[in-house]
């Protein structure tokens, strides 16, 4: 902030983007890289891509969107990781079969990435379960406490009828740290498919005080 006082640059907001996002204080990494934007007369790829991410970040699609098609006209091509921040947001906006199309190109690689194989599972479990869960498995079998992985299971093995293999899969993952508060709206919703009542409401009171206007919770509590 020192340096940003005596001279502002691109190079300095794009480095206080990075610092804020370390810190998770997105909203000013967002002003921080918009900034950096502002006074670079040609970006470079490498605050383009920072702009991408700051706008996954925050939750801006449409902005990771156009973020990457300027990166990828300055640059040639994205790279895998970008590709996949690129299908992701392709699912956000609404544009499924342009984002499934991405990720299937990824996952005809000799070694998909774990992050395509969870996103493909994220996006297309409830079109393809046993395609989704392969992938899961895969992911688990080299990463066993992969607590994304084992949420996506815990929501497959839930929908197939399996609630107690479901729970069993949110507790490997209580194991290894805090439960996100999605993870226990879901253990939730399970306990009161399963009517154990008490764990349930248990459950769902602490998801509802952690985020008030998550879906689900309120309903569980009527």
């Amino acid at each position: 902030r020192r340096y940003l006082e005596r001279e502002e640059t691109a190079e300095g907001r794009k480095l206080l983007a990075v610092a804020e996002l370390r810190r998770r204080n997105v909203p000013a990494a967002t002003a921080a890289i918009d900034r950096a934007l502002q006074l670079a007369k040609d970006p470079e790829p490498d605050l383009l891509r920072l702009e991408a991410t700051v706008r996954g970040r925050a939750g801006d699609h449409p902005g990771v969107l156009r973020a990457l098609d300027r990166l990828a006209r300055e640059s040639g091509e994205l790279r895998p990781a970008e590709t996949l921040l690129y299908a992701t947001a392709l699912y956000s906006t609404g544009r499924r079969t342009a984002g499934r199309a991405l990720l299937e190109e990824q996952l005809a690689a000799a070694t998909p990435a774990v992050g395509v194989l969870v996103e493909f599972a994220r996006r297309e479990a409830t079109r393809e379960p046993e395609r989704a869960r392969g992938y899961l498995d895969h992911v688990l079998a080299a990463n066993p406490d992969h607590a994304v992985a084992l949420h996506l299971l815990a929501q497959l093995d839930f929908a197939a009828g399996r609630p107690h293999e479901a729970l069993a899969r949110i507790d490997e993952v209580a194991r290894a740290g805090p439960l996100s508060v999605p993870l226990i709206l879901l253990r939730a919703q399970i306990l009161a498919a399963t009517q154990d009542w008490t764990r349930a409401e248990e459950a769902a009171r602490r998801a509802f005080a952690a985020s008030p206007e998550l879906p689900g919770a309120p309903e569980l509590l009527t």
